[in-house]
C-alpha cells in the first residue's frame, strides 16, 4: 500500500470509531473464549470425579446375583453411563481445550509497520488497513467460539445422560438391597443342592447305624 492521501469522502472519525468498536468486539470474543475454556475444564474434572465415585456402586451392583433381565439391564446402563462420561470429556478436549492458532493481525502485516509504506501513509488509511485485519480476526474468533459453544452443549448433554444412568444404577442397587429385585436362580439352586446333600448325608448316616 503506497503512501497516499485518503480518498475523497473518507471520514477519519468514522474509521476511528469503527476501529474502536472492532477492538471491543474482539475483546468480547476473547473473553467468551476464556469462559468456554473454564467451563470445559470444569466439565472434564466433574466427569472424572463422578466416574471415580460411581466405581463402588457399580462394583456392588454388577457383582450382585440379580435375576434376568435386571442383570443385563444393569450392565447396559453401566456401559451407557461410562460412554456418556467419556464422550463429555472427549467433546471438551477436542472441541474446546485443543490448542489452536491465535487469531489476530497477520505477522507479515505487522513486520511492515516500521516501513515507509505505513509510516508515511495517512492515519485514516493505516486505521482502515488495521480495521480490515481486525475484522477478519473477529469473524474467525466468533466462528471458532460458536464451534466451542456447540461442543460444550454436546458435552453437557452427554454429562447429563451419564449422571442419569448412574442415578439409575444407584436406585437399582437400593431396590436390590430392599429385596424388590429377585436374585439369580443359581444361588437358589446352590442352596437347594446344599440342603439335598445334607439330607442325603443324614440318610446315609441312618443306614450305616442300622447296619
Amino acid at each position: 500500500m503506497p503512501a497516499s492521501e485518503p480518498p475523497e469522502g473518507l471520514k477519519p472519525e468514522t474509521v476511528d470509531t469503527l476501529l474502536d468498536v472492532t477492538w471491543r468486539l474482539l475483546d468480547d470474543e476473547r473473553a467468551r473464549d476464556t469462559s468456554f475454556i473454564g467451563r470445559a475444564v470444569g466439565i472434564a474434572g466433574f466427569a472424572g470425579i463422578v466416574a471415580t465415585l460411581s466405581g463402588s456402586v457399580t462394583d456392588d451392583l454388577l457383582g450382585a446375583p440379580l435375576a434376568e433381565p435386571w442383570k443385563t439391564l444393569s450392565v447396559v446402563v453401566f456401559v451407557i453411563a461410562m460412554l456418556s462420561l467419556a464422550l463429555a470429556v472427549f467433546f471438551v478436549i477436542h472441541g474446546v481445550l485443543q490448542p489452536r492458532e491465535s487469531l489476530s493481525l497477520g505477522a507479515d502485516e505487522i513486520r511492515r509497520y516500521p516501513t515507509w509504506e505505513f509510516v508515511g501513509a495517512d492515519k485514516a488509511l493505516v486505521q482502515g488497513r488495521t480495521l480490515l485485519g481486525l475484522t477478519r480476526a473477529l469473524l474467525g474468533q466468533r466462528a471458532r467460539n460458536d464451534d466451542k459453544a456447540n461442543a460444550l452443549k454436546r458435552a453437557y448433554s452427554s454429562l447429563l445422560v451419564g449422571l442419569l444412568a448412574i442415578v439409575a444404577l444407584g436406585l437399582t442397587l437400593g431396590l436390590r438391597h430392599a429385596g424388590v429385585f429377585p436374585e439369580h436362580s443359581k444361588r437358589r439352586s446352590h442352596a437347594d443342592t446344599t440342603t439335598t446333600s445334607v439330607a442325603s448325608a443324614r440318610i446315609d448316616t441312618v443306614r450305616t447305624t442300622d447296619t
